[in-house]
């Protein structure tokens, strides 16, 4: 089943929430941005980084062209107004999708515990 790591770089010269928007498209179609270790637990992956494990969100990409073509569809959602985005940016968006037989790394944070609600009563 393919894995893959993507880095999108968005280039924008102005303080435009996109990163926002674009990790919640990135969501959608199933990249992650956090990985989980041999230890069982969620790191997070630098902004902009992005993990598609298909043993996880299903088998939805089965080349690494397809989920370049997936997260190019996610960034055209965040572009709104393309050739305003083309003009406050100093270059076109750049996407880099990887497959990925096996990671190692240093230095990334563990995600922070998500409690469940407590009942009110």
């Amino acid at each position: 089943m393919p894995t893959y790591f993507a880095r999108v770089v968005l280039h924008r010269t102005d303080s435009s929430d996109d990163y926002t928007d674009l990790h919640t498209e990135m969501d959608v179609i199933g990249f992650k941005r956090s990985i989980i270790g041999s230890n069982k637990k969620s790191y997070r992956l630098p902004s902009g980084m992005y993990y598609f494990d298909s043993s996880r969100s299903g088998d939805l990409y089965t080349t690494a062209n397809a989920a370049h073509d997936a997260a190019a569809t996610a960034v055209a959602k965040v572009m709104r107004d393309e050739k305003l985005y083309v003009k406050n940016a100093n270059k076109p968006p750049t996407i880099l999708v990887i497959t990925v037989d096996e990671s190692v790394w240093t230095g990334l944070n563990p995600e922070p515990i998500k409690l469940a609600p407590r009942p009110i009563g």
